[in-house]
């Protein structure tokens, strides 16, 4: 059971990443890559395999996981998510702002929103900008009409690419922390092809993920397999 719902939480982890905006020059109506996700926590470590579909047409955003289990996860920018067991041809419906495609790594990909990787966007205000070393340092603040557990955010740009995020919650205690490595140009496009990502939990635990990118597919290159995929009409619902 406790593994179970680790790899679920892994699954969501891939729809509620706020973590990775990167440049675009060249107009592009859908993408597709391949995804190794490696998460460790309390000794135990799961591996995931996916390959990510997006159409920036409604912003549909399909991840297909191959291993451990066949699963798919499909969402679009109105936060409408379905989460389809294959195997046992069970859906799990939800709907909420923290599920929109518009909060994945991909949008903000396509978007070029590397200065503040989306936060402008979340309603978050920039504090302070120092340089060190080369590096930009920019502080950012949430709204205060929402109830956030982040009380602020540190970005670091190096060469005006993203290189870490941090998430500070009450008396400046450190939630997560996030590093983008191994920068590759895919056609006009300039990403980083492994993210690492620290959680840290209120009971002391702490949960890393390495998420590593490859074979990324531009428009015509990509297979709209699964973009087209409709869950069959008898699937149980699971509530």
């Amino acid at each position: 059971m406790k593994l179970k719902f680790f790899f679920i939480i892994s699954i969501l982890s891939f729809m509620l990443m706020l973590c990775a905006s990167f440049f675009i020059y060249a107009p592009v109506e859908r993408l597709s890559m391949n995804l190794v996700s490696k998460a460790l926590q309390n000794g135990k470590s799961i591996t995931t395999k996916a390959e990510v579909y997006y159409r920036i047409s409604g912003g549909l955003l399909v991840t297909y996981i191959t291993s451990p289990v066949e699963f798919l996860v499909i969402t679009n920018d109105k936060g409408e998510i379905k989460m389809y067991d294959i195997k046992s041809n069970l859906i799990s419906q939800m709907q909420a702002f923290d599920f929109s495609s518009e909060n994945s790594f991909i949008h903000d990909f396509l978007l070029g929103s590397t200065n503040d990787m989306g936060l402008r966007r979340l309603g978050f205000t920039l504090k302070s900008s120092k340089v060190e070393d080369d590096m930009v340092i920019t502080e950012w603040i949430p709204p205060l009409e929402i109830n956030s557990p982040t009380n602020r955010i540190e970005l670091v740009h190096e060469n005006y690419s993203p290189i870490y995020m941090a998430f500070y919650g009450a008396k400046d205690k450190l939630l997560s922390k996030i590093y983008y490595s191994n920068y590759q140009n895919v056609g006009d496009l300039h990403i980083p092809l492994t993210i690492t990502e620290f959680q840290y939990h209120p009971n002391g635990d702490s949960t890393v993920t390495k998420r590593i990118y490859s074979d990324i597919k531009l428009n015509e290159q990509v297979n709209e397999k699964w973009l087209n995929y409709k869950i069959p009409e008898n699937a149980k619902i699971v509530k």
